[in-house]
């Protein structure tokens, strides 16, 4: 089945998403010298140390609807794939899987973090729809393994390669010095992979249904 990115128009949910996520990292950017903005930014990052020591729990899906105000292209690239493969794959799971694909890897992102901060391993407070970014891109490229993707709109690179790709970059990138989650691109990761193994089991036992009517 060919399947072009180019032609899925952005469905209401996504719209929404974006319309959240950019709104949100405006009112974040304009009034962060204030109190107001001071305490809006303050009160939706994940900060591990709150949700464990005082079971302030929504930051576990707060978190990705902020941005870093000082880095752009942190909400530019999560938007770039809400708006490029978003749709695609609403269209593809249907309305009510992709909302539960989102909300699995929101959280399981926020819990990898908060583990990882029980752990002793990291204490790092967390911004940003990554994980869901990142688990979108792998759902797509099981979706669509043999689906060509264009990097940077050049590089061509096929779904199930993006897959392998993106996993790899994330291992490689837990070694690294720089500032990013990547406890929670790995809950990004691990909720795909759940997901995509619970949509295919209740794909097959669909099917098996149909035959032995």
């Amino acid at each position: 089945m060919e399947n072009n990115l180019a032609t899925y128009k952005l469905t209401f949910t996504n719209a929404n998403l974006l319309i959240a996520i950019i709104a949100i990292h405006i009112i974040n950017s304009l009034f962060s010298q204030t109190l107001f903005g001071t305490l809006l930014y303050s009160s939706m990052w994940l900060d591990p140390s709150l949700v464990s020591h005082s079971l302030q729990l929504w930051r576990l899906v707060t978190y990705g609807f902020v941005h870093d105000i000082n880095s752009p292209m942190h909400v530019i690239l999560n938007s770039l794939v809400i708006y490029s493969i978003g749709s695609c794959l609403e269209k593809y799971l249907g309305t009510k899987k992709f909302i539960i694909l989102i909300s699995l890897a929101l959280i399981c992102g926020g819990f990898f973090v908060l583990s990882s901060y029980l752990l002793g391993l990291d204490n790092a407070i967390v911004v940003g729809f990554s994980a869901v970014s990142i688990a979108l891109v792998i759902q797509w490229g099981l979706a669509f393994p043999n689906q060509k993707m264009y990097i940077f709109a050049l590089i061509p690179i096929s779904g199930k390669n993006i897959v392998f790709l993106t996993i790899l970059i994330e291992i490689l990138s837990i070694f690294s010095t720089n500032n990013i989650s990547n406890t929670a691109h790995l809950g990004g990761i691990f909720s795909a992979l759940v997901f995509n193994i619970y949509n295919q089991k209740n794909l097959i036992m669909k099917k098996i249904r149909e035959y032995n009517e």
